[in-house]
């Protein structure tokens, strides 16, 4: 796919302090396609959301850790798929 990150380190920057998260959310979103975000409350990721042009995945709040299910979902279909393709195909056929 071709995609690079950009590592913004929260605790080397002024976010929440001397620049607010709608700022950053509309200056972000002329550099890049996307934004996976790791905050410490929900309601920053809602608001990087809402003043944001581009998608903004949640990697983690305080809530929840929605990326790491996805994943193990997405592992665990793959592997029910291919043992499915497995004994249906060897052991049916």
């Amino acid at each position: 796919m071709g995609g690079h990150a950009i590592h913004y380190s929260i605790k080397d920057s002024p976010l929440g302090k001397k620049e607010s998260i709608e700022d950053f959310a509309r200056v972000m979103s002329r550099y890049v396609d996307v934004i996976m975000a790791r905050v410490s409350k929900r309601e920053d990721i809602q608001s990087l959301a809402q003043y944001s042009s581009v998608p903004v995945i949640n990697g983690l709040d305080d809530f929840a850790h929605p990326c790491q299910v996805w994943i193990i979902s997405y592992f665990s279909l793959s592997i029910g798929l291919y043992l499915f393709y497995f004994l249906y195909f060897f052991f049916f056929k």
